[in-house]
């Protein structure tokens, strides 16, 4: 009988990326970086041995593989990014980036939509696209003040076709830890992405969509609305979204045609006090309050079947809703939590 040979040690490699020093176990996969676990949880520190969990506001409640970070060679094409990765042109749901390693991209733009919160778009391998699915998500890490990790997860708000960048909508806090580092980006800088994670999965039946968001919940639903929008034969959309003043909805002049052209039915409920100035547009109803028990309960009584329930948003207005939404009947195949 032969002695099985024991597989050689691993290498350690200490990783500097971005700002971000981390320790590898050099192994197969991405760039030679081993597959490890990643946290997020809110937006305080997380420590990377715990998996990913996150209760921010995003609403994101997935668990999903990542990895340590590694950086794909800035400037590769696409084609070359996809050898190199073991994935061609039409293999995969992506060439552009990939959910077990984190690749460095390029700040390009920052587009303002209110005092705390802006879209912003990296720039992708020359002919690459994200080609992420609807509902997904991406992972950004960074290092916090002491160098540790941080990770977050931001639903991409450009179209999955979009060539050569891809756009997130992120909002700043005043004591998050990714928020502080998201507040020193300038156009130029170069931060680290993997993924996409998760994605929505339509059904044949479906022929009525509920949409209830709260704030940046509303990122992972843009890219659904506007592919339904785009289909006259989608199903038919009501959208309930919470904001805190009315400059915070997202994306405002999309969702105001959209419903001015009747392809989807629209409530804006508005938690903080009028401001100077403050009107809405046409296309627009406006409650100012949050989304309460009866609002669910008056979408969930529509008339029709083949109706499902997507949410996204804090874990608060994520757990009313569901017991809403249960207390009217409604069974748990039929609500999509992001």
């Amino acid at each position: 009988m032969t002695a099985r040979r024991a597989p050689p040690p691993p290498t350690l490699t200490l990783l500097v990326v971005a700002g971000l020093t981390a320790l590898t176990v050099t192994s197969s996969g991405c760039s030679g970086v081993a597959e490890a676990p990643v946290g997020a949880s809110g937006e305080a520190f997380v420590d990377d041995r715990s998996p990913f969990s996150s209760g921010s506001a995003g609403g994101w409640c997935r668990r999903g593989p990542a990895a340590l970070c590694a950086a794909q060679p800035w400037g590769e094409s696409a084609a070359a990014a996809a050898a190199r990765n073991g994935s061609g042109p039409g293999g995969g749901a992506h060439t552009a980036l990939l959910p077990h390693c984190f690749t460095a991209l390029p700040l390009v733009a920052v587009t303002a939509v209110s005092d705390s919160a802006a879209v912003y778009r990296f720039q992708l391998p020359t002919g690459a696209a994200l080609r992420h699915p609807l509902g997904s998500h991406l992972l950004l890490r960074a290092a916090d003040a002491d160098g540790r990790a941080v990770t977050r997860a931001y639903g991409p708000v450009s179209d999955p076709r979009a060539v050569g960048y891809f756009e997130v909508y992120i909002r700043l806090y005043p004591s998050g830890a990714m928020s502080s580092r998201v507040r020193r980006w300038r156009v130029g800088q170069t931060a680290l992405w993997s993924g996409p994670f998760g994605g929505y999965r339509p059904r044949p039946t479906d022929r009525r969509l509920v949409l209830l968001a709260a704030g940046t919940g509303v990122a992972p639903l843009v890219g659904l609305m506007a592919e339904a929008v785009a289909r006259p034969a989608a199903p038919r959309l009501t959208l309930l979204l919470s904001v805190r003043r009315l400059q915070e909805v997202f994306p405002r002049r999309r969702l105001a045609r959209w419903a001015r052209s009747g392809r989807i039915t629209y409530e804006l409920f508005v938690t903080g006090p009028e401001e100077d100035g403050e009107r809405p547009w046409p296309g627009e109803t406006v409650t100012r309050r949050r989304i309460q028990r009866r609002d669910v309960l008056a979408a969930a009584r529509q008339p029709g079947t083949g109706t499902r329930y997507l949410v996204c948003g804090p874990q608060g207005l994520v757990e009313a809703v569901r017991s809403y939404l249960r207390q009217a009947g409604v069974s748990h195949r039929d609500i999509v939590i992001f």
